[in-house]
């Protein structure tokens, strides 16, 4: 065998190895849940969202809130949103120690103050969507997103508070035009005439969205 001959058989095996070496890198990033190349779109993508949604005001000592909420959100791409309006009605009921309280001492039921309606507009964040497996028979698509913005609220023997909430929320598309939706928002609240007293709500609802695209 001469040089050149020589030169051609090494270049040969070094580039049969250097093809091994990769295949079998990528094999074990595979395996081992190593570095993603390549991400599936979304299948289902929302532009213009109607929701209805039921829930509950939990924290309070001394009334529990049922509540029913109405709200568009316009989705701007995958990652962002703006829930431009949300309203919410609270049916209140009293609890057994306010009961007791009134009762066996005397306190005046404006002493209590309770939410009766409230209105926000958020930015929505979804960083994360995914799918995920149901009994290993079907696929359910889903995202988590965080919401966060303004909110001015109605209080009975209180007044009118404004302030910010925070929030988390998961949907579940069952289709492409509906989907279902589970939060859990946080309120701080402060009276808008005097910035002096506060109120902090912690609201749960669980929802049906219309999507149109």
């Amino acid at each position: 065998m001469d040089r050149s001959q020589a030169r051609r058989a090494l270049a040969a095996l070094a580039i049969t190895a250097t093809v091994g070496v990769a295949t079998t890198a990528r094999a074990q990033d595979f395996e081992e849940g190593g570095q993603l190349y390549a991400v599936q779109n979304r299948k289902y993508v929302a532009s213009h969202e109607f929701a209805l949604s039921v829930g509950v005001v939990p924290n309070d000592a001394f009334y529990k809130g049922f509540t029913g909420t109405a709200a568009y959100t316009f989705h701007f791409n995958d990652f962002w949103a703006w829930e431009i309006a949300s309203f919410t009605y609270s049916l209140n009921i009293k609890t057994g120690l306010r009961d007791e309280l009134e009762k066996n001492f005397g306190v005046r039921p404006t002493k209590f103050p309770e939410l009766q309606l409230f209105a926000g507009s958020n930015l929505v964040l979804k960083p994360l969507y995914g799918k995920m497996a149901w009994l290993n028979d079907s696929l359910l698509y889903g995202e988590l997103y965080l919401t966060v913005g303004p909110a001015v609220s109605n209080w009975v023997n209180a007044g009118v508070f404004v302030g910010l909430n925070v929030g988390l929320g998961l949907r579940l598309y069952l289709s492409r035009a509906f989907s279902v939706k589970l939060e859990v928002r946080d309120y701080e609240y402060i009276l808008a005439s005097t910035f002096q007293d506060t109120q902090n709500v912690l609201f749960l609802q669980v929802g049906i969205a219309l999507n149109i695209h």
